[in-house]
């Protein structure tokens, strides 16, 4: 259009009027009748046309696409709803349950996913099966409800010779052998650890270590005077290591294993082989680290 108008300027007329000269381009043309559209009039319209129908199916669809979601979000809550019968009734996250089929089916932490705090436990199953199961139940929400439940912290197999030491908080020790201990069902309830061993009034188990048995070549039986060490951690940070072989005869009442003061108490104790490295992790993220070979025996406040 530029070269057009360019070449305009170029082009001179004469006036029949007048006879003067005057521009192309400064020239004024008018029409009585309106002149008939050329092609480029008509490839305009047309253009225009294709985009006001462009505009109407761009709204066409999104109406559509707005109807369909509301019908899928509608279809979808249906197909939920006959699905799962648990968690949408009761206006549950099923991301904050977890699945443990015995006793119950779900164990719910109410606001887990999308809160920090858990608002409560709830205990979700799709039907009762059987009576045993609904008595069990009613005896899990009543230690809940009591806010004493009872957790498994220690499993582990064993062979009938090996020997079991059990760490009270107050620093004794207990050995027994496996054979010891009474054998029940798989479906038993267990019995109070105080009936096998001679605990004190308030006094808790805080680590239980199982010890393979071992034989020399004479047949003798040589478990606790294996080159092993006992590592022991009080809730102070203090730690002490001994050698195995140093309880090898512990009275049918316990020994003392470690002394502790009062305001302090045992938390955990580890076997090991002397040459471990130790790490200890305190509750608010600290850490220390170690080296756990050293003398046969020593005790360190860290």
């Amino acid at each position: 259009m530029i070269k057009f108008f360019a070449v305009q300027r170029q082009i001179f007329g004469v006036c029949t009027c007048c006879g003067g000269l005057f521009r192309l381009s400064d020239a004024n043309l008018y029409m009585k009748k309106k002149p008939m559209p050329d092609w480029m009039d008509k490839l305009d319209q047309a253009e225009r046309r294709v985009d006001l129908q462009e505009e109407k199916l761009q709204e066409q669809k999104k109406d559509i696409q707005k109807k369909a979601g509301e019908k899928g979000r509608k279809r979808a809550m249906q197909a939920v709803r006959k699905v799962d019968p648990v968690f949408t009734p009761n206006k549950l996250n099923p991301d904050d349950a977890k699945v443990i089929f015995h006793p119950i089916d779900y164990l719910v932490f109410n606001g887990m996913k999308k809160k920090p705090e858990i608002k409560n436990i709830i205990f979700l199953d799709n039907a009762i099966k059987r009576k045993e199961q609904k008595s069990i139940q009613k005896s899990i929400e009543k230690t809940i409800e009591k806010g004493k439940p009872d957790f498994i912290e220690h499993l582990f197999t064993a062979g009938t010779h090996d020997y079991l030491m059990f760490f009270t908080d107050t620093g004794r020790v207990f050995v027994e052998r496996v054979h010891e201990v009474p054998n029940m069902a798989r479906t038993a309830k267990g019995r109070n650890i105080a009936n096998l061993l001679e605990l004190q009034a308030g006094e808790k188990i805080a680590a239980m270590i199982r010890v393979v048995s071992s034989i020399n070549e004479d047949g003798d039986d040589v478990t606790l005077r294996q080159p092993l060490y006992l590592l022991f951690t009080t809730r102070n940070g203090t730690v002490k290591k001994t050698a195995l072989e140093d309880f090898v005869n512990v009275r049918r009442g316990g020994i003392i294993a470690i002394r502790i003061a009062e305001e302090n108490s045992l938390i955990d104790v580890k076997l090991t082989s002397g040459d471990n490295q130790v790490v200890l992790i305190t509750r608010g993220g600290k850490r220390r680290r170690g080296e756990e070979k050293g003398e046969k025996e020593k005790r360190k406040r860290i």
